[in-house]
């Protein structure tokens, strides 16, 4: 698989409140991943999954635990939501789409 493209996986915790009743913030994770970026659509999701949600880029990438659905995925300076993750034996795909 080629992996001529960098994306930074951001994954955030939600917050939480102390003993106190004070609000404690979420942490907010970032970490860098070489991966293969490809233009995708509804369709083709739809054909090939039977998933019928609005995509713009499919990502493909080493199995990796952090990814998951409502990450966020900065790919040439654009945000993009993780939608669905509907291949994870041997690689993952993952399909997203931008955040406007």
């Amino acid at each position: 698989m080629l992996k001529n493209d960098t994306i930074t996986l951001t994954n955030s915790t939600a917050g939480t409140q102390d003993i106190y009743g004070n609000y404690i913030p979420g942490v907010s994770v970032s970490k860098p991943m070489r991966v293969n970026v490809q233009p995708y659509s509804r369709e083709l999701l739809l054909k090939a999954y039977g998933y019928d949600i609005e995509v713009t880029k499919r990502v493909m990438c080493e199995v990796d635990a952090d990814i998951k659905e409502g990450s966020i995925i900065t790919y040439k300076g654009i945000d993009y939501e993780v939608k669905k993750i509907p291949w994870d034996v041997g690689h993952m795909e993952v399909v997203m789409n931008v955040i406007y």
